[in-house]
């Protein structure tokens, strides 16, 4: 019975780490098709490529649902889909996971300086760069910042992280 227990548990464990390696070849894929987006030349060439990060990460989380990074990255997808709410909720489930995420909390800020949340967007512009967010031209070039960076402590924030654009 013993040696039965120790069997079932090490083809538990495989499949667990069958599931691991299956989720990150999803995200792997998933970040092709994100590449792959620069070199779209029509706007439903880019759509179809969208779609297929988002089917390729949902699978990812399908298979580890605390894949952070997969999370991030559909995110990421919905926002550049539009879809805001969903946005927000996977980001947020991302942050959660790992919440010292450089990416996950610019991305955050991304997204709540798109809703016009600048306060919110400042804390999490604040917590990227506090945990080694260091893409300056991102930081200075990325539209879905435009509003972040007029507001008034967007300065006050980099300056007060030693980042001078």
């Amino acid at each position: 019975m013993k040696y039965f227990l120790i069997f079932v548990l090490l083809i538990i464990q495989g499949c667990n780490e069958n599931k691991g390696s299956e989720s990150k070849a999803h995200l792997n894929q998933g970040i092709a098709f994100i590449a792959a987006l620069e070199g779209s030349e029509s706007k439903k060439g880019f759509d179809k490529l969208l779609k297929n990060a988002e089917i390729e990460f949902s699978e990812a989380i399908k298979l580890d649902p605390s894949n952070h990074i997969a999370l991030m990255n559909r995110g990421v997808v919905y926002i550049t889909m539009g879809k805001l709410n969903k946005a927000e909720i996977d980001l947020n489930k991302s942050l959660a996971l790992s919440p010292n995420d450089a990416d996950t909390n610019y991305n955050l800020a991304c997204l709540y300086s798109l809703t016009n949340k600048l306060d919110l967007s400042l804390e999490y512009l604040d917590v990227a760069l506090r945990n080694g967010f260091n893409d300056y031209n991102r930081l200075r070039e990325d539209a879905d910042l435009k509003n972040l960076r007029q507001y008034e402590g967007f300065k006050t924030v980099l300056e007060a992280n030693k980042v001078f654009l």
